[in-house]
């Protein structure tokens, strides 16, 4: 699990039942019966290990909301915010006989060559026009879930067209994309779904779905979609490991 900043509050009056095992996780006094709460990897590679919370020093403040909840498992997002810095995580619970467990525990990791490269292209005093195009597209790559809607809320009109570009050409779709510093367009053709990719490195990356209605959105999982939020209509935003 990487850490990038740290984060202490979680307002008790949010929490109830299961929720409190995110809490814990991310509380400064950690998890004492890790054996008992843990499960899959978590109880596999972690057993031994501090929680998050435990190694955040203090003044952070911490906000969840559900993302999936349902008899079997439940999602969170997690805000970790401090000094006008934030950071999103995302931590999955099973029901294991009638106890909730907590699974496993993500954010986007992105390995150090991306920061390196954003580093060399910020630094440039005269950028080319595809290294500006670059340098756009990362910071876009590392906004906050909440500023990635906001972002589709604002270029509705032109992610629409480019969903609908995608149908019959996904380089028209993708060249469309590109004006807003995204990086490519893909289309399945048996689900109809359509892929605005804004960018990442391999299968650590971030995006928008176009979920055509009656279309099963794709399920969340701590090993592939390890986030996707219903953001407007037929849009999602998604971050994938």
């Amino acid at each position: 699990m990487r850490i990038l900043i740290a984060l202490l509050f979680l307002p008790l009056a949010v929490l109830a039942g299961e929720s409190r095992l995110v809490k814990q996780f991310f509380g400064q006094d950690g998890i004492k019966n890790k054996r008992e709460v843990y499960a899959g990897e978590m109880l596999e590679h972690y057993l031994d290990r501090p929680t998050l919370g435990e190694t955040l020093p203090k003044g952070i403040e911490v906000s969840l909301r559900a993302l999936e909840k349902n008899p079997q498992r439940e999602i969170y997002a997690v805000l970790l915010s401090k000094d006008g810095r934030s950071q999103d995580w995302y931590i999955y619970l099973v029901n294991d006989q009638n106890k909730w467990k907590i699974s496993a525990v993500r954010n986007l990791a992105l390995p150090g060559l991306f920061f390196m490269v954003l580093q060399e292209v910020q630094i440039k005093a005269n950028r080319t026009k595809e290294e500006e195009h670059q340098y756009q597209n990362m910071l876009l790559t590392l906004q906050l879930d909440s500023e990635l809607k906001e972002f589709l809320h604002k270029n509705i009109d032109s992610l629409n067209t480019i969903a609908l570009e995608a149908k019959t050409s996904q380089e028209k779709a993708t060249e469309s994309a590109k004006h807003l510093n995204l990086n490519f367009v893909g289309y399945e053709s048996t689900s109809g779904i359509v892929d605005v990719n804004i960018g990442g490195i391999l299968d650590n990356s971030v995006g928008y779905l176009f979920v055509p209605t009656g279309t099963e959105v794709p399920k969340m999982s701590d090993d592939n979609y390890i986030y996707i939020e219903h953001i407007v209509g037929n849009w999602y935003v998604y971050k994938t490991t």
